[in-house]
């Protein structure tokens, strides 16, 4: 499969919107048939296929460009008409369960831990139960506070 081991980042200014992004860099890895696609690929697009010139631990390999972060490590794809993305199986399943809940406070609590999962967010530690509230009422007995 092909792969993608995120390495970097840099800014610059989109020529779409003029706006300042961020874009980071995945070096990309697989089988020399995969890395051939993926090569054809970004052909197709018109696009060129970069290698890594700087970064001595990556230097000499293909490099993935996405705008989004998906983490240390993500699955590339290429689809019949050669659009390069990141296949995120399990975001879809879960994506996919979130559109059968009827429950607004489930459904936003699943939407956010979605985004978390996405966002490589660790999980949230198991909630804890609420310490039992006690109104200040005077204790059946007065207190002995001498020894």
């Amino acid at each position: 499969m092909l792969k993608g081991t995120y390495y970097g980042l840099y800014k610059k200014i989109s020529e779409k919107t003029g706006l300042r992004i961020t874009v980071f860099k995945y070096a990309v890895s697989g089988t020399e048939q995969e890395l051939t696609n993926y090569k054809d690929a970004l052909a197709a697009q018109g696009q060129p296929c970069h290698l890594e010139e700087d970064d001595a631990t990556h230097k000499g390999k293909m490099i993935y460009f996405t705008t989004t972060h998906g983490g240390s490590s993500v699955n590339l794809s290429i689809s019949k008409n050669n659009a390069i993305f990141v296949s995120d199986d399990n975001a879809a399943i879960l994506e996919s369960r979130l559109q059968t809940v009827s429950d607004p406070a489930l459904k936003a609590a699943m939407a956010n831990r979605i985004a978390d999962m996405l966002l490589g967010a660790p999980a949230p530690a198991a909630a804890q139960p609420a310490a039992e509230v006690v109104a200040d009422a005077p204790a059946a007995e007065p207190a002995d506070l001498q020894e």
